[in-house]
C-alpha cells in the first residue's frame, strides 16, 4: 500500500519503526515507535494525511501517544473532534479519572483539549 511504502522510507530516514496490526475489535492500527517524539509526530501526521488524501479520512478514529513513567498514560487525538484527551487505564477495564483530570489541567494551555468528558472514550485492547 502507499502507506507502507511511505513508512519504509520514513523508517530509513528517521528510524521510526512501524507495524500494522488488528485489535480485538478488528480495527486496523498503524503502530509507530520512535524515541524522538518529533519524528513520531511527523510519522503520525504523514500516515493520517495519506489516508485523508486517499479518501479514507472519515474512517480515521484517532491517534494515540503512549507515555510510560510510574504508570502508563495515553494522549488520544480524536480526528473527528479535532481535540485531545488523556486516558489512564488501571487494572481490568478501570481508569484513573483523577489522574486524567490532572493531566488535562496541565496540558490545557498546550493542546486543544476535548471539553466534553463524555467524549473521553476509553480504548481497551490497543495493540500498543
Amino acid at each position: 500500500s502507499d502507506i507502507e511504502g511511505l513508512l519504509k522510507i520514513s523508517q530509513k530516514d528517521s528510524g521510526t519503526e512501524y507495524s500494522i496490526q488488528k485489535d480485538d475489535y478488528n480495527y486496523l492500527w498503524v503502530v509507530l515507535r520512535d524515541r524522538d517524539f518529533d519524528d513520531l509526530v511527523a510519522g503520525v501526521h504523514m500516515v493520517s494525511q495519506t489516508l485523508i488524501e486517499q479518501g479514507l479520512g472519515t474512517q480515521l478514529l484517532c491517534a494515540v501517544y503512549r507515555f510510560r513513567g510510574e504508570s502508563t498514560v495515553y494522549w488520544i487525538y480524536n480526528f473527528k473532534q479535532g481535540s485531545y484527551y488523556p486516558f489512564a487505564p488501571r487494572g481490568d477495564k478501570q481508569r484513573d479519572q483523577s489522574l486524567e483530570f490532572r493531566l488535562r489541567s496541565v496540558m490545557e494551555p498546550e493542546l486543544p483539549m476535548e471539553k466534553d468528558v463524555e467524549k473521553w472514550y476509553p480504548l481497551w485492547g490497543m495493540p500498543l
